[in-house]
């Protein structure tokens, strides 16, 4: 099955959590709540960072915290300590417990927190004090909400950021003090729920956002069928692949071992570069993820760089950087594509073996182990696999019947698993299009 990104796993994780804010504070706009610039309703100001060449200033008693320790949540400790001495000779200020933290840029740009303790922080991070007219917890979830919308209209070509200046300009609805501990709860209920403690009851909204429960309680069911259905498939996957080791396992037993030299010997078929021609270089994807092509090359770029042409049905390996799992067969979409000096290409000896087999066996604890053995070098960039090492290496060679049917199981398989990429692809855009109808009152 397919996996997802980082970011797109946030948004499922999260997707409960994202509904109800944007439900709520689009909700509020719309029935007439007064708004205002947050910086009427609130005071904001940044710390600073003391000079990192003077160590008498660090490794005091004042906890000193920076924008990557903003996880929208309260801030319990922080990773370091400055002293007095650091705090008089820098903008670093003390913010007093239970203010309001942003980070202003970042890898957490946008991020909030709200402080546990008293503490100092850097430029990066903008302390946000509210007054009477609005609470501290109302500003945390709103400014949780407004986090995409601070992303996307950020500036900056190193990192996203935002200022000071964006924040204080943000409009924010200003309801009823009773209203803002309504939705305060509200929504720290949705999140508890969505962290799985399922015995914390979603509690009722008052007017004019009664009719939001329901609507959120709907999405928070149909995600919940969402997520197990996304988890069945990947069960399947796994069973699928334990299937596979088994299979493994039992016809590699009592096996003979040869080396690769004997079953699968290295070849070069080199290509003559044509400082006017097109190269379409063939690349491999770590652990066993298959290959990838990467964007056409020129002779005249190539220069004296040696290329070799491959065809379908070789044993790629990646000899640089990446080794570990970094073997592929190349299919036939591959055929007279080129490699580069990277690429170590073994062609099976077809009485001995096949292709998929070798390449299962390179992707097994052992052969990972082995691959690992042959790569002189410490771990990461500096990783080369050897050639005499693969060479040497010693693989099990049953008889090639036994590998034919295999390769037919891995195919039948590997069909199994198109089909729950193809539907796990379908599950995954199911959820925005509830989300999509749920803010358009659809749902």
């Amino acid at each position: 099955m397919k996996s997802l990104t980082a970011a797109q796993q946030r948004f499922f994780d999260n997707a409960v959590l994202f509904a109800a804010l944007q439900l709520i504070f689009d909700s509020l706009e719309k029935f007439g709540v007064p708004m205002y610039p947050l910086g009427e309703v609130a005071n904001t100001t940044s710390g600073g960072t003391p000079y990192r060449g003077i160590s008498d200033y660090y490794g005091g008693n004042i906890p000193w915290i920076k924008s990557g320790e903003l996880r929208d949540g309260l801030i319990k400790e922080s990773e370091e300590y400055i002293t007095d001495a650091g705090l008089q000779n820098s903008s670093a200020k003390v913010f007093p417990k239970g203010t309001l933290v942003v980070a202003l840029y970042g890898a957490t740009v946008g991020k909030t927190g709200i402080l546990a303790i008293n503490t100092a922080s850097n430029q990066a991070v903008c302390a946000i004090t509210p007054n009477n007219r609005v609470s501290t917890f109302f500003l945390f979830w709103f400014l949780r909400y407004k986090r995409p919308e601070f992303l996307k209209g950020s500036f900056g070509a190193a990192q996203p950021n935002i200022s000071q200046k964006v924040l204080r300009e943000t409009l924010i609805p200003i309801p009823t003090t009773d209203l803002q501990k309504e939705i305060c709860n509200f929504l720290e209920i949705v999140e508890e729920r969505q962290k799985g403690k399922k015995d914390f009851l979603l509690p009722n909204l008052p007017s004019p956002l009664s009719n939001l429960r329901d609507i959120v309680a709907r999405i928070e069911e149909l995600t919940a069928r969402i997520e197990e259905a996304r988890g069945l498939k990947k069960g399947i996957m796994i069973d699928a692949r334990k299937i596979l080791l088994g299979k493994y396992g039992e016809i590699v037993k009592g096996a003979k071992e040869l080396p690769m030299a004997e079953v699968a010997p290295l070849i070069r078929r080199s290509v003559q570069v044509e400082p006017s021609e097109e190269y379409y270089e063939l690349g491999i994807r770590s652990f066993g993820k298959g290959t990838f092509h990467k964007p056409a090359l020129t002779g005249a770029s190539l220069g004296t760089k040696r290329i070799f042409r491959i065809e379908a049905g070789d044993l790629l390996f990646n000899n640089v950087f990446a080794w570990e799992g970094a073997v592929a067969v190349a299919k036939q979409e591959d055929h007279g594509r080129v490699g580069s000096h990277r690429f170590l290409t073994c062609v099976p000896k077809k009485d001995i073996a096949i292709s998929s087999f070798l390449c299962f066996h390179f992707l097994t604890e052992r052969g990972l182990q082995q691959l690992g053995e042959a790569s002189p070098g410490s771990a990461g960039r500096n990783r080369t696999l050897g050639i005499k090492a693969l060479e040497e290496t010693k693989i099990p060679a049953p008889a090639i019947e036994k590998q034919i049917w295999f390769d037919r199981l891995q195919g039948k398989l590997n069909l199994v698993s198109h089909i729950q990429s193809e539907t796990s692809a379908e599950l995954n855009a199911l959820l925005p299009s509830i989300l999509d109808k749920a803010f358009k009152g659809e749902l």
